[in-house]
């Protein structure tokens, strides 16, 4: 789920959950027939606070489900800090703490945000003990131009040699937006590629 305060339907909670539900029910065996039995025995479920949205069309459906699926499934939430109203923030962040409750599948819940306080603060909750909280700011340089490495390798295959990999990487200056902007202009013109590669080596500078 993408929060974005530029679109009034990604910037509120209303459609959080009934948008999860709706994506864990396409992706995940057996589970539709139970969400489906949910929405039509409560009409008004999408209408109900988030709490109890979270317990009927998400909790209970894949607790409900008669093979657990053990190699599990990641819910990513991005850019939580765009949601409009910090106690939104704070409800979404104990609501999903429940995730760990589910035995019958190990439901991961990936979050990108800002470091806003009221985030910090939810995190620093003993509740949410079960959270890994990594400032990207913090972490080192040579692990971010690392994962930018393996990102080129991936989208560019064997095109690229090493050294002008080297280069790709320093070009992106750590930064993860570069890098695929560079990879889309290198793969939506093949024929041009060598050329393009030679735009972004001599003045692809990230700024």
């Amino acid at each position: 789920f993408l929060f974005s305060k530029d679109d009034d339907n990604l910037k509120k909670v209303e459609n959080f959950v009934t948008t999860l539900a709706l994506q864990l029910a396409e992706h995940v065996p057996g589970l539709a027939s139970f969400v489906r039995e949910v929405v039509e025995k409560k009409p008004g479920i999408s209408e109900k606070i988030l709490q109890i949205q979270w317990k009927h069309l998400i909790a209970d459906p894949l607790s409900s489900l008669d093979q657990p699926m053990l190699e599990g499934f990641v819910v990513i939430i991005d850019a939580l800090d765009e949601c409009e109203k910090d106690d939104e923030m704070r409800l979404i962040l104990r609501v999903i703490a429940q995730a760990n409750e589910i035995r019958t599948t190990r439901l991961k819940v990936f979050i990108t945000s800002r470091p806003e306080a009221t985030i910090r603060e939810v995190f620093g909750d003993a509740a949410m003990i079960t959270h890994q909280l990594r400032v990207l700011q913090k972490v080192p340089k040579k692990t971010i131009y690392h994962g930018i490495r393996l990102y080129f390798q991936d989208k560019l295959r064997d095109f690229v040699t090493p050294e002008d990999l080297d280069r790709l990487v320093q070009r992106a200056g750590g930064l993860f937006i570069w890098a695929s902007t560079a990879c889309k202009f290198l793969n939506d013109a093949p024929a041009m590629k060598g050329e393009r590669l030679n735009i972004l080596l001599t003045n692809g500078k990230s700024s």
